[in-house]
């Protein structure tokens, strides 16, 4: 579990677990490029599973460099905790900029390596690193 403060320097508790990694699966989209057969590339969308080892290089691009998509995997995670406090969406999402959207970035990518078992740890830590 990591804290992080927003922009108007809310606490939020980022806990990556099976429950918010099903959360995020189920409420965020992202957009892959894909190879057809005759080698033309078309845009897919699909869920975007965060859990899923075969694209975390993908998901690492996300976590550093699509901070939209982020703000998106936040609210999946954070919503519970919004609600208890009774912050909007867009209320949220406003809080997130600047250095509170770096530093979130930082507690996600952190979350994720703790996410994985140590034998998956280690490469996603390397990967993370790269």
């Amino acid at each position: 579990m990591r804290e992080i403060r927003d922009d108007e320097g809310r606490p939020w508790r980022i806990t990556l677990n099976v429950s918010a990694l099903m959360r995020i699966r189920d409420s965020v989209t992202y957009e892959a490029e894909v190879e057809n057969d005759d080698g033309t590339k078309t845009k897919q969308t699909g869920p975007l599973d965060l859990a899923d080892i075969g694209s975390i290089d993908k998901t690492l691009t996300v976590l550093k460099l699509q901070y939209t998509k982020l703000g998106e995997i936040l609210w999946a995670i954070l919503e519970p905790q919004a609600n208890e406090k009774n912050i909007s969406r867009d209320s949220f999402l406003d809080g997130l900029r600047g250095d509170a959207l770096e530093e979130a970035a930082k507690a996600m990518e952190a979350e994720l390596i703790d996410f994985f078992p140590k034998r998956h740890r280690q490469m996603v830590q390397l990967m993370a690193e790269k």
